[in-house]
């Protein structure tokens, strides 16, 4: 738990070439707890998320171990468009991804 609040704490900043930091807006902290969720989730079923991008992790979830994991696959786009487009991301809309991802399980787990 520890480790994943410093890692929270750690992604809410960005860093500048002067060493000026950006704080993360409020929806791309959103998205990135999100996205750790996913990771957790994961990793609860046996993928090592360790290193890995969210494209590499769109690829495992692609195997088809996981059947549809349409929801999932939906976070990981958010993720990035979110988090690195600064795209928006609708209170509705993350409330059905969460809803989703609470569903997610292998199809052998």
């Amino acid at each position: 738990v520890g480790a994943c609040v410093g890692g929270l704490i750690h992604l809410r900043r960005r860093r500048l070439p002067q060493g000026k930091k950006i704080p993360l807006s409020r929806e791309q902290m959103q998205v990135v707890r999100l996205y750790l969720a996913l990771r957790r989730k994961l990793k609860k079923y046996g993928v090592d998320c360790t290193g890995k991008t969210a494209e590499e992790l769109r690829e495992i979830l692609g195997e088809a171990r996981w059947g549809a994991p349409g929801v999932a696959c939906e976070i990981l786009v958010y993720y990035n468009a979110v988090r690195f487009g600064n795209s928006p991301l609708q209170e509705k809309r993350l409330s059905e991804l969460k809803h989703g991802l609470r569903t997610l399980r292998p199809l052998d787990g």
